[in-house]
């Protein structure tokens, strides 16, 4: 862990913030400073504080990829969903890019992932990327496979206590071999492929 934070009257500086845990290389930059706005649903000025602060932050994640002793790729669990990666036998590495701005309680967050080399129940499939951003609690993203053979929108409105979600899947040939046992998809004749839409509105509560 690597890091250098300048702290002045009207906020903080943090520069050449890096962190390496279990492949992923971590880097963050930007500052947070104080402001004269005041929000009315402010956690600070519930507590008394008469500041405001806004924050500009910049956070990388990116798996270091290094071969095992005998020259072949390792294969990196995909951090954050660590047990559900194991579970689903779920390996990639990862190409994380995260914007932080704004109120430092209520930040508006652009996210863009990408997932390489991915292998999902230990069968590899095609790259994945997701992309969109979450802001006042709620979170709108796009997922994309490599080839366009899934396409997907996702919402998620955790604001509201119902936690209302509404999501869209595009399947176009989408590879599905991975649910087969081995010894099916051993011979390149048996194959798996769906075509199709998914549609669904609801809550979760």
């Amino acid at each position: 862990l690597n890091t250098r934070l300048t702290v002045f009257s009207d906020g903080i500086n943090i520069d050449n913030f890096s962190l390496l845990q279990e492949e992923v290389y971590t880097t963050a930059s930007g500052k947070v400073l104080k402001t004269d706005k005041t929000q009315k649903h402010s956690i600070l000025k519930k507590l008394g504080a008469q500041n405001h602060y806004d924050l500009d932050v910049k956070v990388k994640a990116k798996t270091l990829a290094t071969p095992d002793e005998q020259g072949v790729e390792k294969q990196y669990p995909v951090p954050v969903v660590n047990h559900f990666a194991k579970v689903l036998g779920l390996t990639s590495k990862l190409d994380l890019f995260l914007s932080l701005s704004g109120d430092i309680f209520q930040p508006f967050v652009n996210v863009d992932c990408k997932l390489s080399s991915v292998s999902l129940l230990n069968k590899g499939i095609a790259d994945l990327s997701l992309s969109g951003y979450v802001v006042n609690n709620e979170m709108n993203f796009i997922l994309n496979q490599a080839g366009e053979s899934l396409q997907g929108r996702i919402n998620i409105d955790l604001s509201d206590p119902d936690i209302p979600y509404e999501w869209y899947f595009n399947f176009v040939d989408t590879d599905l071999r991975m649910f087969l046992p081995l010894a099916v998809t051993r011979d390149p004749r048996n194959f798996l492929y769906l075509s199709g839409a998914w549609q669904m509105k609801g809550s979760f509560k």
